[in-house]
Order: C-alpha cells, then sequence, then structure tokens
C-alpha cells in the first residue's frame, strides 16, 4: 500500500466450530438458519478448484494447483457449483478482488466447501482495504483532510491507529440544552425508529454529533422528538431528562467541529473527500479505508452466500469490509470454521 501523508488494526474475531442461530453482525446476516451437519463429501461428479491470487490465471480451467483461477470469478454464478464441489484459496496469498459470492447449494451429505490449500503459514485472506496512494492535507489544527484520490462514495469504514473508527454524524437541535454530554444517547421513536450516541456538543449552534448507523430514509426527521438517555458508570439510567427536538432543517450533516477526538472522521459529498481529526499526519502506518463501492467495484461484503443450502467456510481471514465478511441470505445449514475477521462491519 503506498500512501502520501495509513496500519493494520486490532479489531478482530475468531470463529471455530459450528455456529447456531446468533446474530453477529460483523460477520454475517442473520437471515440465515444454522444446523447442525456431518460433513462426509462423497458425491459422484464432485469437483476440486485452486483458486491462486499470484500464480492463477481465470483462463485456465482451476482444476489443480497448477491451472488455478485467479479470481473466484467462475464460481459466482447460480449453480456454478454443484453438492461436494470444493473451492480452495490458497495460503499466504491476499485478493482485493471484488466481492466473492456463492450461489450454488451443496445437501447434508456433501455440503459445497469453501477452504485453504498449501504450504504458507499464513491463510488467504480476503481484502476490502484501499490499497492506492491517499494524500492529505492539513486544514486547521488537528484537522486533514484528503486532497486524492476523490471519494465518489462514503466508504463506511476508516480504521485509525489500528482500530475501527466510526463516522461521525452532527444533529442540530431546534434550541439549547445544557445538559446533554458525550456518551448520552438520543433515541427518536417517529417517523422511524434510531440511536445516535453523542461524542461532542456544539453549544454555540445547537449542534451535536456523534455516532449513528441510521443515516438515511426517513431517519433523523425535521422537529423530530429525541429522549435523552444517560447513564451512569455502572449502566443505570439516571433521572429521566426533558425531550429535546431536532431543528426544522431535520437530517444529519457533516460538521468540522463535530471531530474532536484522534480518530473521528466522516465523508464530505460535495467535496468527495475524508476529514480526519488526527493528532500527527495521516500515513500508511495510521490510517487505512476501506474501499467499499467507490471505483465502480463492489467490496462492502468479503463473500456473499446467497439463497444457498450447506455451503462450509472455513480457514480464510477476511479484513476491511464496511458491511460484513460474511453475508448470508436466506441460507440453511451454513458452516463457518475457523475465520478471522478484522476490522469490518459498518464502522
Amino acid at each position: 500500500m503506498k500512501w502520501n501523508t495509513n496500519k493494520k488494526t486490532n479489531r478482530s474475531a475468531q470463529l471455530t466450530g459450528l455456529m447456531t442461530t446468533i446474530a453477529l453482525p460483523v460477520l454475517f446476516s442473520i437471515a440465515c438458519t444454522f444446523t447442525f451437519m456431518v460433513v462426509t463429501p462423497g458425491y459422484a461428479s464432485a469437483a476440486t478448484y485452486y483458486i491462486d491470487a499470484t500464480g492463477g490465471d481465470d483462463r485456465n480451467d482451476g482444476l489443480s494447483e497448477d491451472s488455478a483461477w485467479k479470481t473466484a470469478g467462475w464460481i459466482g454464478r447460480p449453480n456454478d457449483l454443484k453438492p461436494g464441489d470444493t473451492v480452495l484459496f490458497k495460503k499466504g496469498e491476499v485478493w482485493h478482488t471484488k466481492t466473492v459470492y456463492i450461489m450454488s447449494s451443496g445437501t447434508e451429505t456433501d455440503p459445497i466447501i469453501i477452504d485453504s490449500y498449501g504450504d504458507a503459514s499464513t491463510p488467504p485472506l480476503l481484502d476490502g482495504i484501499y490499497q492506492s496512494t491517499i494524500s492529505w492535507e492539513n486544514v486547521s489544527d488537528n484537522i486533514y483532510r484528503t486532497t486524492a484520490p476523490a471519494w465518489p462514495a462514503d466508504p463506511g469504514l476508516l480504521i485509525y491507529n489500528e482500530k475501527a473508527r466510526p463516522s461521525i454524524q452532527t444533529i442540530k437541535i431546534a434550541s439549547p440544552v445544557d445538559f446533554i454530554n458525550p456518551g448520552d444517547i438520543l433515541m427518536q421513536r417517529s417517523p422511524a425508529y434510531c440511536t445516535f450516541e453523542v461524542t461532542s456538543v456544539d453549544t454555540s449552534n445547537n449542534y451535536i454529533s456523534g455516532v449513528t448507523f441510521q443515516r438515511g430514509g426517513n431517519y433523523w426527521a425535521a422537529n423530530a422528538q429525541l429522549e435523552v438517555i444517560q447513564l451512569d458508570q455502572d449502566g443505570n439510567e439516571i433521572s429521566p431528562r426533558p425531550p429535546i427536538y431536532i431543528s426544522s432543517d431535520g437530517g444529519l450533516f457533516s460538521e468540522i467541529s463535530g471531530l474532536t477526538r484522534p480518530g473521528d472522521w466522516y465523508w464530505n459529498e460535495t467535496e468527495q473527500a475524508l476529514y480526519l481529526y488526527s493528532e500527527t499526519v495521516p500515513d500508511e502506518n495510521s490510517v487505512m479505508v476501506a474501499e467499499d463501492r467507490m471505483f465502480g467495484t463492489d467490496k462492502r461484503n468479503g463473500l456473499i452466500i446467497s439463497q444457498s443450502n450447506y455451503v462450509t467456510i472455513k480457514n480464510i481471514d477476511f479484513n476491511g469490509f464496511s458491511v460484513a465478511a460474511i453475508y448470508s441470505n436466506f441460507c440453511n445449514g451454513l458452516r463457518i470454521e475457523n475465520c478471522n475477521v478484522k476490522n469490518t462491519g459498518y464502522n
């Protein structure tokens, strides 16, 4: 990775063994039922396919290590794979290509298996981090702005000093209050239910900045009532506060005064730039940014399993995806084993 003025982070999770009806948003969607199965490959026409990021070629047949594919494009169409088929990613290799799709089903006795091969000590890695040069300029005190490349969409995920950091959003309230503090939770119940964790308050402008995962549609409507939830150090709610109201302007916006802590950042749509609070000049050792879907290639997820049953994924690592490492949709019998996930999941 080349930068002018970015490091690996520590937000990781290891999943080993069978998963049962559990919600892990950084890993996969929950529109899926997990069931126990005995893995006994033996389907008559089962094939093994090899994928090698460095030595492979997508013009090959993929049926041996010497004729490996370079990417997983050949397995991403409906029913490309059959029950009992195995797809092997080479250890020690990294794929920065678009999201891998699995749209085929195995059976309870002959699942489709996604695994690794080779002698390298590190697992294969599907990586969603932007790889090219990023340039920064100092705009005020500890605030930096990207000058290249242009960011046509919100990347959704930025890693600062080995920690995934949330994008900071700002709300303007209708009238000043003196009881809102960092750490408070604002809750809107209508017209849409959503929450907002306060990180800073600008009383001179009636701005409240913080983190929310609800950022579109009817969220944060003009004049909407917000409940204020304040907790003590033990997590108990303090005496209820009076409600506050969003200003008639409504909606979320980005405001430089909301960046108050190292790693706070936001995307400026008009300028197609990222703004970051940093105590040092951002570089490849301090900042990484998810590529998401900014440059014509969808990298929001590492692997998508869609309407597919009895698929096993094991011994593969994932890093830097803004939505999920493994996103499943209407599946049964999905098994995930010994997969490490880092820096993944909407902020």
